[in-house]
């Protein structure tokens, strides 16, 4: 479906094909996807107020890319079917205080510079939250600073059993701050383009029996408070300079 300007669905909704609109896309109800799914707008709102779900077992990947509008998914996603590998874009996404994403054991992908999470997200698969603009700066904790920040309750909603749960990406360059936080699943931060702003650990950063792995251009610094505990710490990136010399760093094995 193309050229349509704004789309307003109320009531149960079926889509079955990609959906391409100029200005926003509303849907009032419950939605389920009976083929795998692309939605896009022109830089407009892309809202859900119901509940989304696959229509059967067999799971429907989703890609939604609202450009530099809002994402917001206000109804449980996945709470009856999960959808398959699903990919968000947007400048800002929210999900609200009933809009838990449930993914089985399909990925999760956000791309997005600024965030607010209001309901558990859970999966076994992989969970990435990447800036959308490469130089946003990522704020972890609610001490950190950062455009796209999750404080403390927000990374709470972040529920254990992800194979790994990366911010950042390959192409991001905004540097990233870590406040402290104790975590359920390996993580990963990344931001590995060029000239990156690097990495700083403002407070006890732990992801308990799980591993850590920092990839990066840029330098990567801890404050009097930012300690690292893990089960496994792997440090990469060309270029990059690790100073890691926190008295109360606790790394089995690097």
């Amino acid at each position: 479906i193309t050229g349509v300007s704004n789309l307003s669905i109320s009531g149960t909704t079926a889509i079955a094909a990609n959906i391409t609109t100029v200005g926003t896309q509303l849907y009032s109800g419950a939605v389920t996807l009976t083929a795998n799914t692309a939605l896009a707008t022109t830089d407009s709102n892309v809202t859900f107020s119901g509940t989304l779900n696959s229509n059967n077992t067999t799971a429907k990947t989703l890609s939604i890319n609202a450009g530099n509008g809002t994402l917001t998914m206000n109804g449980a996603v996945g709470g009856t079917n999960v959808l398959g590998a699903t990919t968000l874009t947007a400048a800002a996404f929210a999900t609200g205080a009933s809009g838990s994403i449930a993914m089985g054991a399909n990925a999760l992908t956000i791309n997005t510079d600024g965030i607010s999470i209001g309901a558990a997200i859970s999966g076994s698969s992989t969970l990435a939250i990447a800036p959308k603009t490469a130089n946003t700066t990522i704020g972890l904790g609610s001490s950190a600073s950062g455009a796209l920040n999750l404080d403390d309750a927000e990374l709470a909603f972040l529920s254990n059993g992800f194979s790994s749960i990366t911010f950042g990406s390959s192409s991001a360059t905004g540097k990233i701050t870590a406040s402290a936080y104790t975590y359920s699943d390996y993580i990963r931060l990344y931001n590995y383009g060029a000239n990156s702003g690097g990495i700083e650990f403002i407070g006890a950063f732990n992801t308990g029996s799980d591993n850590l792995t920092l990839y990066t251009t840029g330098t990567v610094t801890q404050g009097a408070s930012g300690s690292i505990s893990a089960a496994g710490l792997e440090l990469l990136g060309t270029g990059a300079t690790y100073t890691l010399t926190n008295t109360s760093n606790a790394i089995t094995t690097l």
